[in-house]
């Protein structure tokens, strides 16, 4: 829930979120489009009944299906506007988008993309490298601070060059069309392959997005998958002992 006491210094923050996701989420439901709040967002609507007290950020997750009925109609929203930044897509609200752009202080929605696997191991490596380095290439800048090793570091320089060659809207059009790669099977696992260098390559069930519930979060409700037990058991274990990791 929202520390009322603001002890993380994130409540705020968490109030405009919470804005954003709902006018997000009766934009979806006026036009039948499914999606699902996932990762620490999800987690903290079960264990939390709202936020994680220290999370600063909101997840959802769509079909790639639900995305492209999504992206026609965005312009709809009255007051938030669908924007893509690198490999991802986000909602902000519009004065604050048109007052100060995108930073990483700007309260703003991460829509998540979940594609297929395709078949075969080397054509899912082939496909996990390529969205990697397309990564690379579109990366604006590097967390100096973060341990990485050598061969790791000459990478990321290399594959920064080669962007270089490229405008910004044509590498966001090659990760789109890489990312489809495999969608044609229905019953290949998913993939979230605009998600984080490190989570890229993760599979996930191929009927996790079939089945949506509402769940409550703070005051309102949200969507949810379904079978959010088997998710969260997944991807953190005991999922309802608090451990506060970096973010």
């Amino acid at each position: 829930m929202i520390d009322v006491n603001d002890s993380y210094g994130a409540a705020a923050k968490q109030r405009r979120l919470l804005n954003i996701t709902v006018a997000f989420h009766e934009f979806c439901v006026s036009r039948n489009i499914k999606y699902t709040i996932i990762g620490g967002t999800l987690l903290g609507a079960i264990r939390e009944k709202g936020f994680i007290p220290w999370d600063d950020d909101m997840d959802v997750l769509m079909s790639r299906e639900e995305f492209e009925k999504l992206r026609p109609v965005a312009d709809g929203m009255e007051a938030h506007y669908l924007k893509e930044h690198l490999w991802v897509y986000r909602i902000v609200e519009k004065e604050e988008f048109e007052n100060n752009g995108l930073d990483e202080t700007t309260p703003m929605l991460d829509i998540f993309i979940a594609d297929r696997v395709p078949k075969g191991k080397l054509r899912k490596k082939f496909k996990v490298l390529m969205l990697k380095m397309l990564q690379g290439m579109m990366k604006t800048r590097t967390n100096k601070e973060k341990k990485v090793s050598f061969p790791y570091r000459v990478a990321l320089k290399v594959t920064a060059l080669i962007g270089k060659l490229f405008s910004t809207k044509r590498k966001q059009k090659m990760y789109e069309s890489v990312s489809k790669w495999g969608n044609k099977n229905s019953e290949q696992p998913l993939m979230i392959c605009n998600d984080i260098f490190q989570s890229v390559g993760c599979e996930y069930d191929p009927h996790l997005l079939d089945e949506c519930t509402e769940v409550g979060f703070e005051d309102v409700s949200l969507m949810a998958v379904k079978n959010w037990d088997n998710y969260l058991k997944e991807q953190y274990g005991d999922y309802m002992t608090p451990v506060r990791t970096a973010h």
